[in-house]
């Protein structure tokens, strides 16, 4: 009798666990694409597939200011949207700064909204060496590439050798370097030793 009981208790075990797996497949917890894209998609294949991706974009006065690079693009010609895998984002602003976004997937649509997705991390290096570098880190991210404008409404955080701060999405302008933070704001800031 025992060991029916401890038969039934596994087999119990092991069909909750199974059950358990494929609904987490299933929810948002399993999925890394966004659900608008992959809805989007789902239902057709790709004009175009490319690899080692590396598009430039140019400002009105010729100079070359925006990078995107990314291991794998899936053009949608149709619907006008292009999906990425490993994209990464460069801009130069006119004084020399630049900012450098990455994540593991990312789409772009009409070429013109960029939104990165899954471990975003945006990272700011200054022209002045005296400047302290930090990085900004999000689960998504969307970039208007004409405006320059970054936006995220997930909980997001930033970094920088003596600060960090949490807070409930950004607005961060790429031109003027002016970063927005939305809500629920929390800072940790360690002091700066003296000269």
């Amino acid at each position: 009798m025992l060991r029916r009981q401890k038969r039934v208790l596994w087999t119990w075990i092991a069909g909750t666990t199974l059950v358990l797996v494929i609904w987490l497949s299933q929810t948002e917890w399993g999925v890394r694409e966004m659900p608008s894209v992959n809805s989007a998609i789902q239902e057709q294949q790709p004009d175009a597939v490319i690899s080692d991706v590396r598009l430039s974009r140019f400002n009105r006065l010729g100079d070359r200011n925006q990078v995107l690079t990314a291991n794998v693009a899936l053009q949608f010609e149709n619907i006008q949207l292009t999906t990425f895998e490993e994209p990464k984002v460069f801009t130069l602003t006119t004084d020399g700064a630049e900012w450098l976004a990455r994540s593991h997937q990312g789409t772009l649509k009409k070429q013109e909204h960029l939104r990165l997705y899954d471990a975003v991390r945006v990272d700011f290096k200054p022209i002045d060496p005296d400047s302290d570098n930090y990085y900004l880190t999000t689960q998504a991210l969307d970039i208007n590439l004409i405006d320059e404008i970054a936006t995220s409404e997930d909980p997001s955080e930033m970094f920088s050798s003596y600060d960090h701060v949490i807070s409930q999405g950004f607005r961060l302008d790429l031109k003027t370097k002016k970063l927005d933070l939305t809500s629920n704001v929390q800072g940790f800031h360690q002091a700066r030793p003296q000269p």
